[in-house]
C-alpha cells in the first residue's frame, strides 16, 4: 500500500494543489487575453463586392467605396491602397489614421471597359492587424449606346457602287445623330432613322479604279453625353470582276 493510500489528507492536498495550478494558468491567459491588441482592421464591406450590371455615365467612371472598422484599441494608419489596375483610384491619403472604434470609408473611381465583365483587386496595407487586406469589385459595365459593326469594309469594282451601313442602338432619353463624316473622297454618308431608338449610317462607295486599299475613319457625332463620337474604321478595297466565261 503507498504512502497516499495510507494517507488521506495527502491525497487531498495533491488534488488541491492541482487545482490551484489549473486556476493560474486559466486566469494568465485571461490576463493576457485582456491585454493590449493595438489596431485591428475590420472590413464592413464583402471581400468580394459584386456590383452587379452597371450602367456607365458620361464619364465612363465608376464610383463605390470600401468601408473598414478599427476595432483594435489603438490608432490604425493604412499606409498604403493599391489596386491590381490603373483604372483603379482610391482618395485615401496615406496620412490618414482611423481610431478606435471608428469606421473609414476608402472612396474609389473605377474606368472599367464599356460592355465588358470587369474583376479588379484593391489592396489596402496598415500597421494593424491584418497588415494586408484585399478586396475584390466585379460586375458588368453597361452603356447606353451601342453599334455595329465595329469595322466596315467595302469591295468595288469598276462600274458598281457598293454599300454599307452602321447600326446605332441607344437606350434611354431621345437620341440623335447629329452628323457623319468619312475621311475618304470617294465614299458617300447618309443617315436614316430606323425607329426612336434605332438608326443607320449607310456609306455608298463610287465605282472606279483603286490603285490600292483604302483606310479611312467614319467619325458620328451623337447627342449622347456619354458617346459623343463614335468612330469606325473602313476599309475599302477593289474587287477585280470575274473573267467572262468563269
Amino acid at each position: 500500500m503507498t504512502t497516499a493510500a495510507r494517507n488521506p489528507s495527502c491525497l487531498l492536498q495533491r488534488r488541491a494543489s492541482a487545482v490551484r495550478a489549473f486556476l493560474a494558468v486559466f486566469l494568465l491567459c485571461g490576463l493576457l487575453s485582456c491585454g493590449p491588441k493595438g489596431p485591428v482592421l475590420q472590413l464592413m464591406t464583402p471581400p468580394v463586392m459584386d456590383l452587379g450590371e452597371v450602367c456607365l455615365d458620361g464619364s465612363r467612371t465608376l464610383h463605390t467605396a470600401i468601408c473598414l472598422r478599427n476595432t483594435g484599441d489603438s490608432p490604425l494608419h493604412i499606409t498604403h491602397v493599391k489596386a491590381d489596375c490603373s483604372c483603379v483610384v482610391s482618395d485615401w491619403e496615406d496620412a490618414r489614421e482611423v481610431l478606435e472604434g471608428e469606421e473609414a470609408l476608402i472612396r474609389l473611381a473605377l474606368r472599367p471597359r464599356p460592355r465588358e465583365t470587369f474583376r479588379q483587386r484593391v489592396h489596402m496595407w496598415s500597421d494593424g492587424s491584418p497588415h494586408l487586406t484585399s478586396v475584390t469589385l466585379q460586375g458588368f459595365a453597361s452603356f447606353p449606346i451601342e453599334w455595329y459593326p465595329s469595322r466596315l469594309s467595302l469591295f468595288v469594282t469598276d462600274n458598281q457602287p457598293v454599300k454599307a451601313s452602321v447600326r446605332i442602338t441607344f437606350e434611354g432619353p431621345e437620341f440623335k445623330v447629329l452628323s457623319a463624316h468619312v475621311n475618304m473622297s470617294h465614299v458617300d454618308v447618309e443617315v436614316e432613322g430606323v425607329s426612336e431608338s434605332n438608326t443607320r449610317v449607310k456609306l455608298t462607295a463610287a465605282p472606279g479604279k483603286y490603285q490600292r486599299r483604302l483606310n479611312g475613319m467614319l467619325a458620328i457625332s451623337t447627342s449622347c453625353p456619354a458617346q459623343p463620337i463614335i468612330e469606325i474604321p473602313v476599309i475599302v478595297a477593289e474587287v477585280s470582276p470575274p473573267l467572262a466565261g468563269q
